[in-house]
């Protein structure tokens, strides 16, 4: 019984020693198998001059140490990885347009990067070095005094320079050159062209190994300086995250880490490179956005998106501008959803408090007006109103404009510095001034000379002014009495929003993103190197012509659709209408004819605002496009009916007794024998509606829908430029044109 119980002991041991390690292989297996992203497919983005960390071989294979791990961890979840070079200063931008999965390429951890994207934990840890000839007497941070220096554009390296302790950033004999690749970088040196070249440790020392000339070249680390790496993932790819993050642990944990290492820098990392836990993303000065209670909100941004530089449509329709660049940024920090709502900025209040949109952000100033409508974030931005005349016009101070007469636009703050002007000048001025809905028309006004001067936001009117062609034929002077900053306007109970907002305007001026903002839309050479200016003086009209279309054909998209689901529900509608007028009882003609009177009585774009603006503080909220496809159609019916209506009666009586005595029946009496006449009576009429409806549909703007009218005001605005109106026109009389020839054409039909 004994020997018994020993042979079944080891049986047992020996069993358990077996299946010990095939259980613990089953349990990897299946935790890998299990993992959200198995079997996925993945883009990772790099720069593929990046020696050692992702690079081109003699061969043109890819080869390195970031290669070799993406190929590794691919293998562990059975993925399908590509590599994609790309611009390494547009890495973010590609990751979060959906281009690119993942960037791996010694992307460096930052407190800006990690507002952007979601980072794994670090996996290696870098420096930056300080290369420079050997004997150059540059062994400290101290010696880069009135030095030249390169280093690679969209790197951590410009981040680190620009935090070296005792302000030897700006000690620099001039800005660092930047260059897309170190091997430019390294160039530049060799030649002399500069000092020194400041790069990741990892990169330079490879470099330095690589190089025939290599003894020739001195370095030291800059002790300021400690990058962890990581791999960056979009915000939502959360279980990409959690996989990346386990499959190095467990690459640590089974060696295979160390043997990539080895084989890329030629020993064991060190305890520190080798282990990293998600503490170490943790790096200090980034406010805690994620508390923010308006944290991954949605918000909609109202704009007049003809407000160049602030926010305007580009040549692609895209929305550009200093104010839609900072809104994004902003909104990067919080996880916010951004949609950007064009408006009518006279109603612009109206939009906010009705619940349409949640912030004004476009150029809005800060008047004790508007602070008793809407909640004001902490201003941003400076600005002042100026005087734009004909040059030599002896319009040069504010007392010339007496007896003058001016332009501005509607709904602007431009007005109410007028009317504060010194001296009651703006009771002096000749006339009232003429007030138009964008400044486009303005500066038309005072081209043709139908006014002696505009009004404008400096900001707007020196930007349009460099935008024209007849620049020198004007000048311009600043209104001393008019200062005007600039801040986003909300509704005055989102007092969360507004925190949020001050916190992040307050993050991106300190961490200098606000800077590089403005530099790029207010800085000297804007107009041509931002490709925001309109046509350029050698543009040929044909080629003016051709830039500009493609934006007004994707107006017309909106004026299209909207014409045609109007004229396809109001027609039959009407008819139906017009019968119940004449033959329905007497209650319900009455009833009819108060909706027709209302209908007809009050203007189409009175009805699209109450629509739209009125009904939700009744309880009512359509979308914009749903809201005018309502008012147009009940709008249309009015009139559709009153002519089916009027068509009806004017069948002689007899008739109708001829259907009734012949005994050939009310129903197929009218629809054989009174219907045809009908149609052939009211069809000139309808044709008058339906060419009306068409040009009808540009009242759409009024509630900030972009059709073709819309779009052509906002490349006008653009291009400082009246062709694109020229081209509108063109394009309604096309549009009616083919819908005369095709009325014509049923017409005819109709004749008997």
């Amino acid at each position: 019984m004994k020997k018994r119980s020993m042979l079944l002991i080891m049986i047992t041991s020996m069993l358990a020693m077996i299946m010990s390690p095939l259980l613990s292989l089953t349990t990897q297996a299946q935790t890998e198998s299990d993992d959200p992203t198995q079997g996925e497919s993945y883009i990772i983005g790099l720069d593929d001059t990046f020696a050692p960390m992702g690079y081109r071989d003699e061969a043109g294979e890819l080869v390195g140490f970031d290669i070799d791990l993406a190929n590794a961890m691919a293998e562990m979840y059975d993925w399908d990885i590509s590599f994609q070079p790309i611009d390494w200063a547009l890495k973010e931008t590609e990751l979060n347009s959906g281009n690119i999965d993942m960037i791996w390429n010694g992307y460096g951890v930052t407190p800006e990067r990690l507002e952007k994207v979601a980072m794994s934990e670090p996996y290696i840890m870098s420096s930056q070095i300080v290369v420079s000839k050997d004997g150059s007497g540059i062994d400290t941070l101290s010696d880069l005094t009135d030095k030249t220096i390169a280093t690679q554009s969209g790197s951590t390296s410009v981040d680190f320079m620009q935090a070296w302790p005792n302000d030897q950033y700006n000690q620099l004999a001039e800005e660092p050159v930047l260059y897309p690749d170190y091997n430019q970088a390294f160039i530049d040196l060799s030649s002399d062209r500069v000092d020194s070249v400041y790069v990741g440790i990892l990169f330079g020392l490879y470099s330095l190994g690589q190089r025939d000339d290599g003894d020739d070249y001195q370095y030291f680390i800059d002790e300021t300086t400690e990058e962890p790496m990581a791999v960056g993932v979009r915000k939502s790819d959360e279980e990409l995250l959690t996989a990346l993050n386990n499959g190095f642990d467990e690459m640590r944990s089974n060696g295979t880490y160390d043997e990539i290492y080895a084989k890329w820098f030629g020993e064991t990392p060190a305890e520190d490179d080798a282990s990293s836990s998600a503490e170490s993303t943790e790096i200090a000065g980034v406010p805690e956005f994620e508390e923010s209670p308006t944290y991954g909100e949605t918000f909609t941004v109202g704009l007049d998106d003809t407000f160049a530089p602030m926010g305007f449509r580009d040549e692609n329709g895209d929305l550009v501008g200093f104010d839609i660049d900072l809104a994004t940024n902003i909104a990067e920090l919080y996880d916010w959803e951004l949609n950007f709502q064009s408006i009518d900025w006279a109603l612009k209040e109206t939009e906010l408090n009705s619940g349409n949109i949640d912030m004004i952000w476009n150029g809005y100033g800060v008047t004790p007006e508007r602070e008793e409508k809407v909640l004001m974030s902490e201003p941003y931005l400076p600005s002042s109103q100026i005087v734009i005349s004909k040059k030599g016009s002896d319009i040069n101070e504010l007392a010339d404009l007496e007896g003058k007469k001016m332009a501005t636009q509607s709904g602007s703050t431009a007005l109410d510095f007028m009317i504060a002007w010194p001296n009651d000048l703006y009771n002096n001025l000749a006339e009232e001034p003429v007030l138009y809905p964008d400044y486009n028309q303005v500066f038309s006004d005072l081209a043709s000379d139908r006014v002696d001067a505009i009004y404008a936001s400096g900001l707007y009117g020196s930007y349009t002014l460099q935008q024209r062609d007849d620049t020198d034929d004007y000048q311009y002077f600043v209104d001393p009495t008019s200062e005007e900053p600039m801040a986003v306007g909300l509704r005055k109970s989102d007092t969360e929003l507004k925190e949020a907002l001050d916190a992040g305007l307050q993050y991106l001026i300190d961490n200098g993103t606000y800077d590089e903002i403005s530099a790029k839309w207010f800085g000297e050479a804007v107009g041509a190197e931002e490709g925001t200016a309109g046509a350029t003086q050698d543009e040929s009209l044909l080629e003016e012509t051709m830039r500009i279309l493609p934006s007004l054909l994707d107006g017309i998209k909106m004026t299209l659709f909207i014409f045609v689901i109007v004229l396809v529900v109001s027609i039959p509608l009407g008819f139906i209408v017009g019968v119940l007028r004449v033959f329905g009882p007497k209650w319900l003609q009455a009833l009819i004819e108060a909706y027709v009177f209302v209908m007809r009585g009050s203007p189409l774009m009175l009805q699209l605002m109450l629509i739209f603006f009125g009904l939700p503080f009744i309880g009512i909220s359509m979308d914009r496009l749903p809201a005018a496809l309502f008012a147009f159609i009940i709008n249309y019916v009015a009139y559709l009916a009153e002519i089916f209506r009027g068509g009806i009666s004017s069948v002689p009586d007899g008739q109708f007794e001829s259907i009734e005595v012949l005994g050939i029946g009310s129903i197929r009496g009218f629809r054989r024998i009174i219907l045809p006449q009908v149609f052939k009576i009211v069809m000139p009429s309808i044709g008058n509606e339906v060419i009306a409806l068409i040009k009808d549909t540009s009242l759409v703007y009024v509630i900030g829908l972009g059709e073709m009218l819309r779009a052509s005001s906002i490349a006008a605005n653009r291009e400082a430029s009246l062709l694109p109106y020229v081209l509108a026109g063109a394009l309604y009389l096309i549009l009616t044109g083919v819908l005369t020839w095709a009325l014509r054409k049923i017409e005819v039909k109709l004749e008997w």
